[in-house]
């Protein structure tokens, strides 16, 4: 009951294919042919890039308006956030309908008019998160500053009490800077 089992002899032969040389026309046309598929090529890329793009644009602006509602309410009206939104959900349901295959050139331009509403209302909700840790730590610096000038009285003899004086005006001139524009940020709308 053993397998029938034989022993098969393997001859490999290769042959080199018949190479033919091209005429400079067929060369001619070969070679714009490639051109032609590699700029369609191109064209698609650009197309898919520029579709996800916008895509994912208008998605993390309108998570970004859901999420960070509470400063983004404070730096736009609600006019301001109602346009943009109707916007990009506009835009969202057009990716999916009109907005399926078009040229790349067309979502950057929707994608252009979306960042125009957007970006000054993103701008100043981080000028509004940033403003008051940034005022922070330039008084922190300042305090220090003089801190640091009171220590070269004993340190530093060699710094003598006018250049420790003009240190001293410099810090002050940047105070009285410091809380002018405090002052003028707070009298300043915030949209």
């Amino acid at each position: 009951d053993q397998p029938f089992k034989a022993e098969l002899l393997v001859v490999e032969r290769f042959t080199a294919p018949e190479l033919k040389c091209l005429s400079p026309e067929a060369t001619l046309e070969s070679k714009l042919k490639l051109e032609y598929l590699q700029e369609l090529d191109n064209e698609r890329k650009f197309k898919l890039e520029s579709k996800n793009q916008l895509e994912s644009f208008l998605y993390d602006v309108k998570n970004r308006i859901e999420d960070e509602a509470v400063v983004i309410d404070q730096v736009s009206t609600e006019e301001q956030r109602d346009e943009l939104m109707e916007k990009v959900r506009y835009d969202i349901d057009w990716l999916d309908e009109d907005g399926f295959d078009v040229k790349g050139e067309i979502y950057l331009e929707r994608k252009a008019t979306i960042s125009e509403l957007s970006d000054p209302i993103f701008f100043r909700a981080s000028e509004l998160t940033a403003r008051p840790e940034a005022v922070e730590m330039a008084q922190k610096r300042l305090k220090d500053i003089r801190l640091l000038v009171e220590k070269w009285v004993e340190s530093m003899p060699q710094v003598t009490e006018s250049e420790r004086a003009d240190v001293i005006a410099l810090v002050e001139k940047a105070e009285t800077w410091l809380e002018e524009k405090v002052a003028l940020q707070e009298d300043a709308p915030l949209h």
